[in-house]
């Protein structure tokens, strides 16, 4: 049996289509366990439709993600467990079985991910972003779709005090301890983070802290400025590239706004030594 784990939070919009995905997939002998961190909108009410869902409800307040994990992990009965956060959508019946094909071939292998593809209504920079990372040899790992064997995620349990990176210290700590992860290209995954012009600056701040927190990660000003232009002449090219001359206008106000927060974010955690959320 495959365990998938579904954490949320206020996710109504699209919850529905990630669950509906999940129970059309190639592979049945699943179970599928959603944490939900105290949802105020209808996504409690959405997963209610799936009786075959397994609930399971935080205490009252906030959760990071982690926390939402570690509570989940436990309930699952399967040795393989498929992380998947409630806005990312498998986009084809094969998904499943693409992603967790390497942990039954290969007993060495500690977890897998999915290649991830923006949503089309995302802002341009996000998809370009992502297009760019997931077209790399080596893409970054993401706990949005990805799978693990039980025993790495009992070994291995979730921080829970980071509200972003998470991901990438869960990552760090997995491969100190020897554990491998590969990438799944065609495991594909429509997913883009939570971000648009609304709130840019305090997701990116967010971000630069949380990363200062999860790696130690130091980003000066120096490196500000270079990967605001490096991010901004990549945007313009595949602008170019995708007959998409109409981002132009925001992309480097976009960029602008996204690493001197994400700067400021990061400088502040390492004077501090915490962040806020």
């Amino acid at each position: 049996m495959v365990s998938i784990v579904i954490p949320s939070r206020n996710n109504e919009e699209r919850i529905g289509r990630t669950l509906a995905a999940f129970f059309a997939q190639n592979r049945h002998d699943i179970e599928v366990v959603s944490c939900d961190d105290n949802s105020t909108d209808r996504t409690r009410a959405i997963l209610d439709y799936y009786p075959e869902v397994k609930q399971l409800r935080m205490p009252p307040g906030r959760h990071f993600p982690g926390e939402l994990l570690n509570h989940a992990i436990p309930e699952c009965r399967g040795e393989i467990i498929v992380i998947n956060h409630a806005d990312a959508c498998p986009l084809d019946a094969e998904y499943l079985g693409n992603l967790i094909r390497p942990l039954e071939e290969n007993p060495g292998i500690a977890a897998s991910f999915a290649r991830q593809e923006a949503r089309s209504d995302a802002p341009f920079a996000l998809r370009s972003s992502i297009a760019r990372k997931f077209a790399a040899e080596t893409p970054p790992f993401s706990l949005a779709g990805a799978a693990i064997r039980r025993n790495w995620a009992e070994q291995q349990p979730f921080s829970t005090n980071l509200p972003l990176a998470f991901s990438l210290e869960w990552e760090k700590r997995l491969r100190a301890a020897g554990g491998r992860i590969v990438p799944v290209p065609d495991a594909r995954l429509e997913y883009s983070p939570p971000v648009d012009w609304s709130n840019l600056r305090e997701y990116s701040r967010l971000l630069g802290a949380s990363r200062a927190r999860a790696v130690g990660e130091s980003f000066s000003g120096r490196t500000f400025l270079h990967r605001c232009l490096a991010e901004t002449r990549a945007d313009l090219r595949l602008a170019g590239a995708w007959h998409n001359l109409g981002a132009l206008p925001e992309i480097l106000l976009w960029r602008l706004i996204e690493y001197y927060a994400y700067f400021r974010g990061n400088r502040a955690a390492q004077a501090k030594g915490n962040i806020t959320c």
